[in-house]
């Protein structure tokens, strides 16, 4: 038997148009008689003839005809609703009331859908109410888990998703920000940075096995490659991109825009119900704000008459995030472009809006004649003096580059150390070198001329001997797996870079591997006696036992020549930066 308010796919029989029944019942005495209104949707009827032939067929008198019409009107507007039928409102007709009245109809997909089900499935059944046309997107898919991570992030996610803003964190945010954090609080975060240390030491141990793509189902042992395991959180090289970005992003704005705005953006614990919504949802409200202000943008420039539809309006930006103290995310973000986005109370509202918090803070930017940005009236409390916007902004990222602040929040949660809009970014990567000149098309000189049966002269040339394919020249490589850190060389724990690497670092010749775009990497290839001795046996036949240390010589000179290349690295940067 059907459920209230459903369409029936199951223990049913179809109605003479070949249409599975949409059932209404009177009240629960009736519900063993139910009555198809398809028939009469399919026909084309008003809430009034609908209500009569339920009425004769249930046997109800007047007394019951107010009870039964609010009925089958609450089920004719849940179709309505999922797209099932039509709803037109109608003229006076004889024999009805005075007013006007509804007339339905049901809908060509909702003819076919049933019909679809019908034959396909028909031991299934959906709910007025659902939707009915193709698949609609997750919009709850920020908040879902990730499905390909490490078991470790998981962990730290869920403990995130159980952390109750309302329990742990609200208190602490009444109190004033120089209160010392709760013990239940700082519990939490020890709890989150245990998993993120594990996960560290676990990709610090583990090396990456390549062989050649030809090669992958029985591979050579003297072609086999190993990478070292890199990512943002353990690769100092991928960290400090990130202040070339911000500098390069800083160096395109002063070449476009001469007006600015600074904003500082918060997240509210109690608009969300825990720790991990709350940062997840983030990106969200700041996609709703930037389309709020395109919106806005877009507006103004129709009432002034310049508006360009080849145009964006889409604010750029460069923002920066940070966490604080209580595990929320803030950003603090330069509009360019824009002087004044609006009054403090307009974006503390549109902020709400958002769906992200409430505090806000606005100050507009100016650039100076030196080609400088500075701040055009006011500062931010913590400012020094004669600090500009650029480097009142990077000190929050050399947080997280330097200090390696509040990285496991940054790990668990997928957040960016920062972001900035694509038209910041300059043309040509300073890292990727240049692409050589291409070659033009010889023109040859014909090397004798002969002459066909109708007599014709043709020129002959010299036949061109075909260039070596791709493969032969760069062949591609598959992955194998990965390797602990107690079988692979103890000089692949220093390996990085090429362009400061030490060329004796492998006795092998150096091979390109997987060229990024924008960042080309290279890796010392790994010669023969490093893979079929018994120090370091291949991949396939590892074993549980330890092989004898090497020399450490070499990899002492090597580590101590690579602690001062970074440390002048270092120092080159924070003078850069000011920091110094």
């Amino acid at each position: 038997m059907s459920e209230h308010g459903t369409i029936t796919k199951s223990g049913a029989t179809a109605n003479p148009n070949g249409i599975l029944p949409i059932y209404v019942y009177a009240d629960t005495v009736h519900r063993r008689q139910p009555f198809d209104i398809v028939p009469l949707l399919f026909e084309g009827a008003n809430t009034i003839h609908i209500r009569d032939a339920a009425a004769a067929a249930y046997g109800i008198v007047e007394k019951g005809y107010g009870k039964l019409y609010h009925h089958i009107l609450r089920v004719l507007n849940k179709l309505e609703k999922s797209g099932v039928c039509h709803k037109q409102k109608g003229i006076m007709f004889l024999g009805g009331w005075d007013t006007p009245i509804y007339f339905w109809r049901l809908t060509i997909a909702a003819t076919n859908l049933i019909r679809q089900v019908q034959i396909s499935n028909p031991q299934e059944k959906a709910q007025i109410g659902s939707e009915t046309k193709g698949k609609q997107p997750d919009k709850w898919y920020w908040a879902r888990f990730p499905k390909r991570t490490n078991p470790l992030r998981i962990d730290a996610c869920k403990l995130l998703r159980n952390t109750r803003c309302r329990e742990h964190l609200w208190m602490w945010q009444r109190e004033s920000r120089s209160s010392p954090i709760r013990p239940e609080l700082q519990h939490i975060m020890a709890c989150v940075k245990k998993p993120y240390d594990r996960y560290i030491r676990e990709i610090n141990s583990k090396a990456i096995v390549l062989c050649p793509y030809s090669q992958r189902q029985s591979p050579d042992k003297s072609r086999l490659k190993l990478l070292k395991y890199k990512t943002r959180f353990n690769d100092k090289g991928r960290q400090l991109t990130n202040l070339d970005t911000y500098d390069n992003a800083w160096n395109e704005s002063k070449k476009y825009y001469n007006h600015a705005a600074f904003l500082t953006l918060t997240t509210a614990p109690g608009m969300h119900e825990n720790v991990w919504i709350a940062n997840r949802h983030f990106a969200v409200a700041w996609n709703r704000y930037m389309s709020l202000l395109t919106k806005r943008n877009k507006a103004a420039a129709k009432k002034a008459g310049t508006y360009d539809p080849k145009k964006s309006y889409r604010p750029k930006y460069i923002c920066v995030y940070e966490f604080q103290k209580n595990m929320m995310l803030h950003c603090h973000a330069i509009l360019f472009g824009i002087d004044r986005i609006a009054n403090d109370i307009q974006i503390s509202r549109d902020w709400e809006q958002c769906g992200q918090g409430k505090i806000t803070k606005q100050i507009p930017l100016v650039r100076t004649v030196d080609n400088n940005w500075e701040w055009a009236c006011g500062k931010p409390a913590d400012a020094k003096d004669g600090e500009s916007p650029e480097k009142y902004l990077r000190k929050y990222l050399n947080k997280a580059v330097y200090d390696h602040k509040d990285f496991e929040m940054y790990w668990a949660i997928n957040k960016k150390f920062m972001s900035k809009s694509r038209n910041l970014a300059p043309f040509g990567h300073p890292d990727e070198p240049p692409k050589p000149p291409k070659k033009e098309k010889q023109h040859t000189e014909p090397i004798d001329y002969i002459k066909d049966d109708d007599g014709i002269v043709k020129p002959v040339y010299q036949e061109r001997i075909p260039e070596p394919s791709k493969t032969q020249r760069d062949p591609e490589w598959a992955y194998l797996g990965t390797i602990s850190g107690g079988v692979f060389p103890r000089w692949l724990e220093t390996m990085f870079d090429a362009r400061s690497r030490p060329a004796s670092i492998s006795s092998g010749a150096p091979l390109p591997v997987a060229k990024n775009k924008h960042k080309p990497y290279y890796i010392g290839f790994v010669p023969a006696s490093a893979i079929i001795t018994d120090e370091n046996p291949p991949p396939q036949l590892i074993t549980n036992l330890i092989p004898t240390e090497p020399d450490r010589s070499e990899y002492d000179r090597q580590l101590a020549e690579e602690t001062r290349f970074m440390e002048e690295k270092r120092a080159r940067l924070k003078q850069r930066s000011g920091s110094a």
